[in-house]
């Protein structure tokens, strides 16, 4: 999602910066910061990293919009993570995590695009016998995913 929205962002404002010299485009400066101001808040995910100028030209006609990119990571999140488990260091909690949350979005998705929903069982056997078939479907996303990543396929 990241990685679309950044790209319609650059686009906007790359349309932005080249209707300055074509006719009947947008150009007073005030109107273009404005437009850039609404475009920044809409994507401000994306946005924040970028210092964006309007150059005026004669009178209040705005001449170009210079982008400059700002990396520093003083706006940078911050992660705490709790556990019981000391005898771990924090990249294998780390991992664990991040197979957690994996294992959670891909029962997630069978759970609402596969219509797999609970099932209120009476016999064990047949409890097993779910819970096999979850983990089963959850072992070929897993092994799947990547061969998918690698031929461009993205979808979830």
């Amino acid at each position: 999602m990241s990685r679309d929205v950044e790209g319609s962002y650059k686009a906007e404002l790359i349309r932005l910066h080249d209707g300055l010299a074509i006719p009947g485009r947008m150009k007073r400066d005030d109107k273009v910061q404005q437009k850039i101001d609404r475009l920044r808040q809409e994507v401000s995910r994306v946005s924040h990293h970028d210092d964006i100028r309007v150059e005026t030209g004669d009178g209040n006609t705005a001449s170009a919009i210079i982008v400059t990119r700002n990396d520093s990571d003083d706006g940078a999140g911050a992660c705490i993570l709790r556990s019981s488990h000391t005898d771990r260091d924090a990249e294998t909690l780390l991992r664990t995590l991040w197979t957690l949350t994996e294992i959670e979005a891909t029962f997630r998705s069978f759970k609402s695009e596969l219509g797999l929903r609970s099932i209120w069982y009476q016999k064990d056997d047949r409890i097993a016998a779910h819970l096999f078939l979850a983990i089963l479907a959850f072992h070929v996303v897993h092994r799947s995913a990547p061969r998918l990543k690698a031929a461009g396929i993205t979808l979830s």
